[in-house]
């Protein structure tokens, strides 16, 4: 589960999965959020792709909108479960997830 990482001037580090701007979105998205365990990109057709974000206790994924094939997060792999840290992100440690069953609402008891 490991995302490429190519070591920058000073010898850091630098993940090279997402894009700056991507990172920081996603940062900004998962940060309020419950215990995020995964996050991965799948493909709905030839033409579509979207993120799903699972949660540490809930079996009910965060599904994002479908975008363009190739048009965002091209690093990740499809089907590939990608930790918060695998992707540069540093979320917050949170507490239990409790999403409803045919619930759009994911509420996160802190």
């Amino acid at each position: 589960m490991s995302a490429d990482i190519l070591s920058g001037e000073n010898g850091a580090s630098l993940n090279t999965t997402l894009t700056q701007r991507e990172r920081e979105y996603l940062q900004a998205v998962l940060a309020p959020l419950p215990a995020v365990r995964y996050v991965r990109k799948c493909t709905v057709s030839a033409a579509k792709e979207r993120l799903l974000v699972d949660f540490r206790d809930s079996n009910v994924p965060l599904t994002f909108p479908p975008f363009r094939t190739g048009a965002l997060y091209a690093g990740m792999r499809a089907h590939h479960l990608y930790r918060p840290q695998d992707l540069g992100l540093s979320l917050p440690p949170r507490g239990r997830c409790a999403v409803r069953e045919g619930s759009s609402a994911v509420k996160g008891v802190l």
